[in-house]
């Protein structure tokens, strides 16, 4: 079921240059130094409350969809119009269930790629008929402080990114990312990356340091033989190609430092139900909020959605790699894109009162 979504956030546009917060005027200058782009319509595929889609990805040039739900265990396919089609998993150990979902990919061979962090293992399925089909599942075992992210399964190999730190005792924390051999095991280094900067936590018995999300993470996308990545705290965007191993910075996108208030901390902490005073105290001390929550890759064009302000639009920036233009299009608050097909972007709204919606935003073609 398909509902057009303009009348539920398209009135909120007029209040959200003027809502007189720090983070509000930071929104207005992106909105004046980059052109909006058309939209044809947005719309939702709905929500199902036996599942809470976190990841989305495509299938078959979006004529399919896989969502899964990390807290149920489940993966689910759907058709373009966000109609089920099939589901597996559920929670447990036996072949394909799942102890955790941590990241989705379709390989080159068109077969899904289920990362579990912990159990140790990648499930593999395949999608014939429309239906999810286990197939096998495959243990890896991370090196000492090592802890695999995501796997990519390409023609020019198989590659994974992992976090590395000693433990959450500690703040130091980078990812890398290494080429890994046919049972996903690493065998060669290609790529260093900061860590997510960790909030402290101080108890009366110890001391640990935990991500968090008004301060600084890495975030990263696979296309074709291109790695891309980026900190949410600045707008130079990272590339390197798995192929040649070649290094680009993608520097056009030029975005002032987003200041803190507090005026934004009250909004935020009045709009999201945290009930831990340490939590916005984090926030309270920090001078230069994060830029981005999301990023997605298709082809020649990136999509960086603007860390959300409450009780105004989201924005999207849509970056392309030929003209190095950069266009602007306004989403639900809470909406983070997670694949495109052509002109169309498929995302999560995760709305704060209701099921997360899968929502698919249709550009202007001309």
């Amino acid at each position: 079921m398909s509902l057009l979504l303009f009348s539920l956030f398209s009135c909120n546009k007029e209040n959200s240059t003027g809502d007189g917060l720090n983070t509000g005027s930071f929104i207005k200058k992106v909105e004046t130094q980059y052109a909006e782009k058309e939209i044809y319509s947005v719309s939702s595929l709905g929500s199902d409350p036996s599942y809470q889609p976190t990841w989305l990805i495509s299938f078959d040039g979006c004529s399919q969809l896989i969502v899964a739900d990390p807290f149920e265990k489940k993966i689910v396919l759907l058709n373009g119009e966000g109609v089920e089609l099939s589901r597996a998993g559920g929670i447990g150990r036996g072949p394909g269930e799942f102890q955790s979902i941590l990241h989705l990919h379709i390989g080159k061979d068109n077969r899904l790629y289920v990362v579990d962090a912990l159990e140790f293992r990648i499930s593999i399925y395949t999608i014939i008929d429309k239906k999810l089909e286990y197939v096998k599942s495959v243990p890896f075992k991370n090196p000492s402080n090592y802890y695999l992210n995501s796997v990519y399964v390409t023609e020019h190999g198989n590659f994974g990114v992992y976090q590395v730190f000693e433990s959450y005792f500690t703040p130091d924390n980078k990812f890398f990312l290494y080429r890994l051999d046919d049972n996903f095991s690493p065998i060669e280094q290609l790529l260093e990356m900061p860590g997510h900067v960790r909030r402290k936590i101080e108890s009366s018995h110890f001391t640990f340091y935990s991500p968090y999300k008004y301060l600084s993470q890495t975030i990263w996308y696979y296309d074709s033989e291109w790695f891309y990545h980026i900190t949410t705290l600045e707008s130079i965007v990272h590339a390197y190609n798995v192929r040649t191993g070649e290094k680009e910075k993608i520097t056009f996108l030029q975005l002032d430092e987003r200041a803190n208030s507090s005026e934004f901390t009250q909004s935020v902490k009045s709009f999201y139900p945290v009930e831990d005073e340490d939590y916005w105290e984090t926030l309270e001390q920090i001078e230069e909020l994060p830029l981005f929550n999301g990023f997605l890759v298709n082809g020649k064009n990136l999509y960086l959605p603007l860390m959300p302000t409450p009780g105004v639009d989201g924005m999207l920036l849509i970056l392309n790699l030929d003209s190095k233009k950069v266009n602007t299009i306004r989403t639900p608050q809470e909406f983070i894109p997670r694949t495109a097909c052509r002109n169309s972007i498929y995302g999560i709204n995760f709305r704060r009162e209701a099921d997360s919606e899968i929502v698919k935003v249709e550009l202007d073609s001309n």
